[in-house]
C-alpha cells in the first residue's frame, strides 16, 4: 500500500509569458496559439514536450541536481516520446504483443524503462500489437487559457550574410511573432485509478513530476521563448480548486 496513490488530486499552473511565444501553431505559421476570442492557448501537449527534454538528456547538469534516487537510476526514468527512436527495439520491450496480459506488461522492461508511458500513458502501438498496451496515463494536463485576451507583436528578421545563392543579405517577413504579455492557467490532475494500469510507481513518479514542473520553462529556453516561467501555486488544497473553478467560470464567459 506504500507505493500507491492515496486520492484523486489535482492543481492549477500559472505561466506568464513575456515578449515570446510559449507556444506556436503549426496551423499558422506558428504564430503564438489564440482563440477567436483573443485569448492565448497552449496546448497539454506542448507542455509535457519540455518536462519530457528536461528528463531525456541524463548527462545535464539539472538531472544531475536531483535527489540521488533518481540521478543513480537513469534506466527507470527513460523518455519514450523521443526523436530517432527505434520501434523495434522498443516493441521487444513490452513482450508478448499479440496476446496482452495485464500482469506481464507491469513487469515489462517497458513499463520499468519509460517515466512518461507510465505518467501520460501511451499510445504506441505495432500493427497486429493487441489494444491493451495503449494506457491512460495518470497525469493529465488541461489546455492552457490566458486569462485576458493577448497581444500578438510581429516582427522580420534579417539576416546580413543571407541564407539564398546569390543572395548577400536576407530576411523573414513578419516571422518574430511573440505574445507581448500573457498569463496563462492550465490545469492538470492526477488520477490514482490508472497508477496500477500505466505501471505508475507513486510516490517517486509523481514526486519527479512535481519537480519537472518550475523547471519547464526555466530550463527549456529560446530566442522565440525568453521569458516564460511556469508556477505551481498550490496542489489537492480545496482553495486552489475553488480558484481554479472561478478562473475557469471567467474563462467561459
Amino acid at each position: 500500500m506504500q507505493n500507491e496513490v492515496k486520492r484523486a488530486t489535482g492543481g492549477l499552473l500559472v505561466i506568464e509569458a513575456v515578449n515570446s511565444n510559449p507556444n506556436g501553431d503549426p496551423d499558422r505559421e506558428s504564430e503564438p496559439r489564440q482563440r477567436p476570442n483573443g485569448r492565448g492557448e497552449i496546448s497539454p501537449v506542448s507542455f509535457k514536450r519540455k518536462l519530457r527534454d528536461l528528463l531525456e538528456d541524463s548527462d545535464s547538469p539539472f538531472f544531475k541536481s536531483l535527489p540521488e534516487k533518481f540521478k543513480e537510476n537513469p534506466d527507470h526514468y527513460r523518455i519514450l516520446e523521443s526523436r530517432g527512436r527505434d520501434r523495434r527495439e522498443i516493441t521487444q520491450e513490452m513482450g508478448d504483443t499479440k496476446n496482452f496480459n495485464q500482469q506481464s506488461f507491469l513487469k515489462s522492461i517497458f513499463v520499468k524503462k519509460y517515466w512518461d508511458a507510465r505518467v501520460f500513458g501511451n499510445t504506441f502501438l505495432e500493427e497486429g500489437s493487441a489494444k491493451g498496451f495503449i494506457k491512460t496515463g495518470v497525469a493529465q494536463f488541461g489546455v492552457g487559457v490566458s486569462i485576458s485576451p493577448i497581444d500578438i507583436v510581429r516582427h522580420t528578421n534579417t539576416n546580413k550574410a543571407g541564407v539564398q545563392e546569390g543572395k548577400n543579405a536576407g530576411m523573414a517577413p513578419l516571422a518574430f511573432r511573440i505574445v507581448q504579455h500573457g498569463v496563462y492557467c492550465m490545469p492538470f490532475f492526477i488520477n490514482p485509478n490508472y497508477a496500477g494500469k500505466s505501471g505508475c510507481t507513486p510516490p517517486d513518479d509523481i514526486e519527479l513530476l512535481k519537480l519537472l514542473i518550475p523547471k519547464a520553462y526555466d530550463l527549456n529556453r529560446s530566442a522565440i521563448r525568453l521569458m516564460c516561467e511556469s508556477v505551481m501555486p498550490g496542489i489537492s488544497s480545496i482553495k486552489m480548486r475553488l480558484e481554479a473553478a472561478r478562473i475557469i467560470c471567467c474563462l467561459r464567459r
